[in-house]
């Protein structure tokens, strides 16, 4: 095929940030019409904390006791768009449309990820399913911290594959090359933890993982160790901030105690408890339990309700290792539901396209995969770190919140990541050799 590529290539950024500016403006206009801006359980809470950096005020939500509740990037992402003097409305649609570029921003970056693995056809592909893939369009403009992990997330991911995948001809130069990438996608990981903390474990995961595929083990080893020192001295202003209000190290937020908890307690449905209504009774019981204490209180009360959360759920998986086996497979079945529950989304259209949309880029990611195929061929040629790479997001997320609780917000930038394998199989569908992929 005759591509303009660059053409081709802009037109689908149009697509994507006309997508995304559209359902943007029809999700303010109904949120506005409700007078309820932050339909989002999390997005009040990112929105209040933005407002104190903006005033210059304390880091907390709704009290000292929340001074670790939310890491820092979206709050501050946010933060010039709540000192714009407008009403609130202008201000939460104007960061809304800010949100609806960075969606664009992580097509784009998807694009250049896939025609890099197998050239242009393959990156029009991946970027035009990409573009109308209704739930990243949907975390585009919902005010939520995926706006700000999502690019952040494939940048990461970006600068290992180039580490793995190209570099200078000359050994010892492309050693260099490949750590100064992956230096970078660990500042990038750093980032996208500080919006997402759920990435935390990503690097040690992926580096595992890598190591055990092979082959060159050593080389994977040392490269997961550079993105792991690179991603700490990104997030180290975040820990001694941490460390100076609590005396402990607190490499994300104090909300992980509360949120292991609500994936294992005795009531526990693999859902989570919509404004886990169980964090008034801990805090109850650890005000009962700090006043019968003779002793000097262990640092701040929100790090004590944390870690009397962390314990109680760990003492519930003990006690009940045939229960949290059990929730663990609800937890799988929530996050990669067939059909959404309506808890997930109410509008049936809507859970239609996820649906639909989900099945079709997990079937075409499988098919590039592993199927007998030129563009298999052509895979293999770019070696298997870099296949597993796009599939790794996955793994991680499904383990991690079988440990949690389980959703399919939770698959849904993992599935992103798949659009690249998705668009090199439609690239080999409609008739690129693997000699156009490989321009």
């Amino acid at each position: 095929m005759n591509w303009n590529f660059r053409k081709a290539t802009w037109l689908i950024l149009t697509v994507a940030f006309l997508l995304r500016l559209t359902a943007a403006i029809t999700w303010h206009q109904t949120t506005d019409a409700e007078a309820h801006f932050f339909r989002m359980g999390d997005s009040l809470s990112y929105w209040v904390l933005a407002e104190h950096i903006a005033a210059g005020e304390n880091y907390e939500y709704g009290s000292p006791d929340a001074s670790v509740f939310r890491a820092p990037l979206f709050p501050l992402f946010l933060t010039p768009f709540t000192s714009i003097p407008l009403g609130l409305s202008a201000k939460v649609l104007l960061a809304r449309l800010a949100c609806a570029a960075l969606g664009t921003l992580a097509v784009a970056l998807l694009l250049l990820f896939a025609r890099r693995l197998a050239g242009p056809c393959a990156g029009l592909a991946a970027g035009a399913l990409a573009a109308v893939y209704p739930s990243a369009i949907g975390m585009s403009i919902t005010l939520l911290s995926e706006a700000v992990f999502m690019p952040l997330m494939l940048a990461h991911l970006l600068q290992l594959q180039v580490a793995f995948q190209k570099g200078p001809s000359n050994a010892n130069t492309r050693s260099a090359y490949s750590y100064r990438r992956v230096a970078l996608g660990g500042c990038m990981a750093g980032l996208a933890i500080l919006a997402r903390p759920s990435w935390l474990l990503f690097i040690p995961f992926s580096t595992v993982a890598l190591f055990l595929i092979g082959p060159d083990r050593r080389e994977h080893l040392k490269l997961g160790m550079i993105a792991l020192l690179t991603m700490s001295v990104t997030m180290s202003p975040w820990w001694v901030r941490n460390y100076q209000l609590t005396g402990h190290f607190v490499p994300t937020s104090l909300q992980v105690g509360l949120s292991l908890y609500d994936g294992l307690h005795p009531e526990a449905t693999g859902g989570s408890d919509t404004g886990m209504a169980f964090s008034i009774r801990l805090q109850d019981e650890q005000r009962v339990a700090d006043a019968a204490t003779t002793e000097p209180l262990a640092s701040t009360f929100e790090y004590r309700v944390d870690r009397r959360a962390k314990a109680a759920a760990v003492r519930f998986a003990l006690e009940h290792p045939g229960r949290t086996i059990q929730l663990a497979g609800l937890k799988f079945l929530r996050t990669w539901s067939i059909w959404p529950g309506g808890g997930e989304s109410a509008s049936s259209f809507m859970r239609l396209a996820i649906t639909i949309s989900c099945s079709f880029v997990m079937v075409f990611a499988a098919i590039a995969t592993f199927s007998g195929s030129p563009q298999s061929d052509l895979l293999a040629k770019r070696g298997r770190a870099v296949i597993w790479l796009c599939w790794l997001p996955c793994i991680y997320f499904t383990l991690l919140h079988m440990v949690f609780v389980g959703s399919i917000r939770y698959r849904e930038p993992a599935v992103f990541v798949l659009c690249v394998l998705a668009g090199v199989a439609l690239a080999a569908k409609f008739g690129c050799s693997a000699r156009e992929k490989e321009t």
